[in-house]
């Protein structure tokens, strides 16, 4: 196992680094939370342009969720609003497993196209803690084949990220013949799209209702698999960008404490102060470990990539929120206020502890796969 990165992706690292600081993402996530809406579409169509997307299609060097992981990092360091995460995660993840039917299947195409053109592509999956694929048989949704060859949707899903500003929305439902997924373009008549305001604004949410909608067939049967493979190469893209809101978070903390002066000396000298910047190293860099191990082990395709997957997001949960809230203290009065940029950090990371299940649902995951 190479845990370390290549010239090309520190390099490109660097290069994603300076574009966000230079899109000051830290103000448009304040919008964000003033607006409700935290959708960047120049932005977007920026980092599309400089290639973010590539690495979706299959490379000889088998480098593609490790190079998506450092994308990801970076942009999660810098609360970037785009839907990187629904996008190269959870689309490409569903739709990376299915393609394997061939190079001309539905999903491979569609694969191809999202690459090259940068939709708003998402999945109107539930949480882990609902009905579907977290713990029951069926999807929330239903879909039976049509007059004219195609297919028509019904149903629901909660809490779908980017689900109002997608141009493509993939559902599983059930047909006749099993699990299968479906996309629906965002348009579409019949489909009621209602956004949600939660505590990240950074990450759109939104509730689709599905009324005899039109849709096409992307994978026609047993689409659990996919969707298994999805939620497990979103997890380490999730846990990539938590990496980079606790890395971020820990620069800001040990910078802080190096400038904050109290009874004639840096506030980083007082021992508890140490003890919590020395706390948000060490998970930090355990973060770092675990992150690149899954996404090693999921370009690798090794037996236990789905558990590292599991790993990774238990371990970025638990970090994320508590490197962020010590960020916030080692701020003292200033860290709680509005106008300081630490409690934005705090909102994203304990959006995205929830965002794919709590760190108790990977860890009985990862239990469930290491058979422990």
């Amino acid at each position: 196992m190479d845990l370390t990165l290549s010239v090309e992706q520190r390099d490109l690292g660097r290069m994603l680094r300076d574009v966000v600081a230079s899109n000051r993402s830290e103000d448009a996530a304040r919008d964000a939370l003033d607006s409700g809406h935290g959708y960047r579409p120049t932005e977007w169509r920026q980092l599309v342009d400089l290639g973010v997307l590539d690495p979706l299609v299959p490379s000889p060097d088998g480098d593609q969720l490790r190079t998506l992981a450092v994308v990801a990092e970076e942009l999660g360091r810098g609360l970037v609003c785009v839907p990187f995460l629904p996008v190269a995660g959870m689309v490409a993840g569903v739709l990376a497993d299915a393609a394997t039917a061939g190079p001309g299947s539905p999903a491979a195409r569609l694969l191809v196209r999202i690459a090259a053109e940068g939709p708003v592509v998402t999945v109107a999956w539930p949480p882990p803690s609902g009905p579907w694929p977290g713990g029951g048989d069926h999807p929330a949704c239903r879909a039976e084949p049509s007059a004219g060859g195609g297919w028509t949707l019904e149903g629901s899903a909660e809490f779908v990220l980017f689900g109002a500003e997608a141009d493509l929305v993939l559902v599983p439902a059930a047909t006749p013949q099993g699990t299968a997924l479906l996309a629906v373009a965002g348009d579409a008549p019949g489909l009621v799209r209602q956004p949600i305001r939660t505590l990240d604004g950074t990450r759109p949410q939104a509730r689709l209702a599905f009324s005899a909608v039109a849709a096409d067939l992307v994978v026609p049967s047993d689409a659990g698999p996919a969707l298994e493979a999805g939620r497990d190469r979103a997890g380490v893209l999730l846990a990539a960008e938590q990496l980079g809101t606790s890395q971020r978070a820990l620069e800001m903390a040990v910078a802080y404490a190096g400038e904050r002066r109290q009874f004639g000396r840096p506030i980083g000298a007082f021992q508890a102060v140490k003890h919590l910047c020395a706390d948000m190293y060490v998970g930090v860099e355990s973060l770092r470990s675990a992150v690149r191990a899954a996404a090693w082990a999921a370009d690798a395709r090794t037996p236990d990539h789905g558990a590292l997957a599991s790993l990774a997001q238990a371990i970025a949960s638990s970090v994320a929120a508590e490197a962020t809230d010590a960020n916030l203290h080692v701020h003292g009065g200033i860290g709680f206020t509005w106008e300081h940029p630490a409690h934005l950090y705090l909102r994203r990371a304990l959006g995205d502890a929830s965002l794919l299940g709590p760190a108790d649902h990977h860890l009985a995951s990862l239990a469930d796969r290491a058979q422990l």
